[in-house]
């Protein structure tokens, strides 16, 4: 297969969502679904960028890149399974701020909450404005502080449904 031809297999493939990379032995195609769902370690050795394949390519100022590439996978591979976790026990495209019955921002509940147990109304209220506040001044926070905060409301909204 000529130059032409493998980079034409390439754009092919990732327009079908698929991921070209080179093996022992020979050109191999896989759903890139699939192949991220690997641990770091395996993706970055099937690609021939684990740091110890990149090490001995000193020669090639390239690998540089190469290993600085092997050790963000590494970083956000925990960051990526985080909010697979998230994703599948709440829906992170919802507006933090829906109903946690109905999911509407506009719910009445939401304008006029029930009565809870002042503990739990006080974080739940709390919660809210927090996240209401990096909503609407688009703030800056870090995806951990994120996550605990979608797991502070999530249970909260629990104890929430609970009382009802």
């Amino acid at each position: 297969m000529d130059k032409k031809e493998l980079r034409d297999l390439i754009l092919q493939e990732a327009a079908k969502g698929n991921i070209v990379f080179m093996t022992f032995d020979g050109v191999k195609v896989m759903n890139l679904d699939e192949f991220i769902k690997q641990p770091a370690e395996g993706i970055l050795y099937d690609l021939n960028r684990d740091k110890a394949t990149v090490l001995t390519f000193l020669d090639d100022p390239k690998w540089i890149n190469d290993f600085a590439v092997a050790l963000v996978i590494e970083k956000m591979r925990p960051m990526l399974d985080a909010a697979k976790k998230v994703d599948d026990t709440h829906n992170t495209n919802d507006k933090p701020l829906s109903c946690p019955v109905c999911g509407k921002t506009d719910c009445e509940a939401m304008q006029d909450p029930p009565k809870y147990p002042p503990e739990v109304q006080a974080m739940l209220t709390a919660v809210r404005e927090c996240m209401k506040n990096i909503q609407d001044k688009q703030l800056a926070i870090t995806f951990d502080n994120f996550i605990a905060l979608q797991r502070a409301l999530r249970k909260l909204e629990e104890m929430e449904k609970q009382n009802v």
